[in-house]
């Protein structure tokens, strides 16, 4: 009967939703982690090139960011970018 199928589908429906959040969360995650990988290797070459500590590696991405009005993941790219072309 449609009367006792219709409770069922609704919970359904409300845990394929649910599901499908969690894994935009997780792909949200999975890029940040990402980037946040990419920025640390962008700074491990900062740190190794011009003989920066950390924090001023850090510092040093986040300035050219704000400068150049991009991300930080995108300039951690091209640091990364440059160390492979030299």
């Amino acid at each position: 009967r449609e009367s006792d199928l219709r409770p069922t589908v609704e919970v359904a429906l409300a845990r394929f939703r649910e599901i499908r959040a969690l894994h935009d969360d997780v792909g949200s995650l999975e890029d940040a982690l990402a980037t946040r990988k990419l920025i640390e290797r962008a700074k491990g070459v900062l740190m190794r090139r011009n003989g920066l500590d950390e924090t001023a590696a850090f510092a040093q991405i986040q300035r050219r960011a704000r400068n150049s009005r991009r991300t930080m993941k995108e300039i951690a790219e091209e640091i990364l970018g440059e160390e492979r072309r030299d």
